[in-house]
């Protein structure tokens, strides 16, 4: 258990928060609410509509994904040259998706490897290999038209791997650099960034490391708490989840979240909505709430079945939980959606593909009553799940 004493001014609401293009001052995603009480019934993706998205250029498309309203983005590498990045952006058109933009690396990274949506905000990971250096790059979105608009790095420290993950809420960004695999001696960081409305840098990034191998390699963020995980396993080392908050001018260290070993790959992914978190560990994803300042560890989710690499992908709004299981059923892939009720998470369906695609449940995102799961393997494409 974590108790915060500190930064409960910000914590608690958003009055730090700059407003972000595309979306009004302190706006965020459903809230799960706070501890207590039946939570009203919310979509089911068991009599969801699905729509199939594909591109013409032979990628894996769908290596990262991230869903806001009727905007989806969809980082890709090509199945012919494993240097070569792309992310491509798709809007909702009734009830098709429809391509916006396809964005070309700024650098020599794996671009879009990690990506996210804030309204019309795209930020977009670029983490590489040494001597090159790892960058996180904006993108605004006017009308139609998303524009090139700055990068960043860590310059105090130039890290390779700066940007293993990437999360930006409320003109605030949290940046992983989680994965110095080739140099064991750096560690893992977490580096946050502040923007003005004109999504213009406030500062250099400020970054945080000494939390365990493989900090940041996962990330979430929503308003003044991000979430990042510290994956061990490809340093012998045990996983774990970190909690940072934001105060009136900086970000501080809160806690980790759960007790005791949780296994190497603990932390691999995750999802934050308001007061509830999801932290996947290998075959399992873990839940916990926040009520009081406190985080508890709340439920377990399991699937009903084998659910091959489950965890390896994670979404969260509201009541509905989204985990990706790409090599569940012999490598057709599936995810699965989780859905509570008071205090209670239930499998409320297995989602599969249709077809021959493989590798189903890859990457995972959910906004509301919307659901997209991407299939990156043999006839890549993803599949966008809309609940009644």
């Amino acid at each position: 258990m974590i108790r915060f004493a500190t930064l409960t001014l910000c914590l608690l609401g958003s009055a730090c928060s700059d407003a972000v293009p595309g979306r009004a001052p302190h706006e965020g995603g459903g809230g799960a609410g706070g501890e207590g009480g039946a939570r009203p019934t919310g979509p089911s993706f068991a009599d969801a509509t699905r729509a199939e998205i594909s591109v013409t250029q032979p990628v894996r498309l769908g290596l990262s994904l991230d869903l806001e309203g009727s905007t989806l983005a969809a980082g890709a590498r090509s199945a012919t040259d494993t240097t070569a990045w792309s992310v491509f952006v798709f809007a909702r058109a009734g009830t098709d998706w429809v391509e916006q933009a396809e964005l070309e690396p700024r650098h020599v990274g794996r671009f879009g490897e990690s990506l996210a949506l804030d309204g019309d905000v795209l930020a977009v990971a670029e983490p590489s290999l040494p001597p090159d250096v790892g960058f996180a790059h904006l993108y605004l979105r006017g009308g139609t038209t998303w524009s090139f608009n700055g990068s960043v790095s860590d310059p105090g420290q130039p890290i390779s791997d700066f940007g293993t993950a990437i999360a930006v809420d409320q003109g605030q960004l949290a940046i992983g650099a989680g994965r110095p695999i080739i140099l064991p001696a750096v560690p893992g960081q977490a580096c946050f960034i502040g923007f003005r409305n004109d999504m213009s840098p406030v500062d250099p990034p400020a970054c945080q490391g000494d939390l365990g191998p493989g900090l940041g390699c996962s990330a979430a963020l929503d308003g003044n708490t991000a979430v990042l995980g510290a994956c061990g396993k490809a340093h012998g080392a045990a996983g774990g989840a970190h909690v940072f908050g934001r105060g009136t001018d900086d970000w501080a260290y809160l806690g980790q979240l759960g007790d005791g070993p949780l296994g190497d790959g603990f932390g691999r992914a995750v999802a934050l909505d308001d007061e509830t978190a999801l932290v996947a560990g290998e075959g399992v994803v873990l839940v916990f709430t926040r009520s009081g300042g406190v985080w508890t560890r709340a439920a377990e989710l399991r699937p009903d079945d084998a659910g091959g690499d489950f965890g390896h992908d994670v979404g969260l709004s509201g009541d509905r939980a989204i985990v990706g299981a790409p090599q569940a059923d012999a490598g057709a892939g599936a995810a699965y959606v989780f859905a509570r009720t008071g205090e209670t998470w239930r499998q409320q369906t297995k989602l599969q593909p249709t077809g021959n695609h493989r590798e189903f449940g890859y990457a995972v995102a959910i906004d509301g009553s919307v659901a997209a799961v991407s299939a990156p393997g043999d006839d890549a494409r993803i599949t966008v799940f809309t609940a009644p």
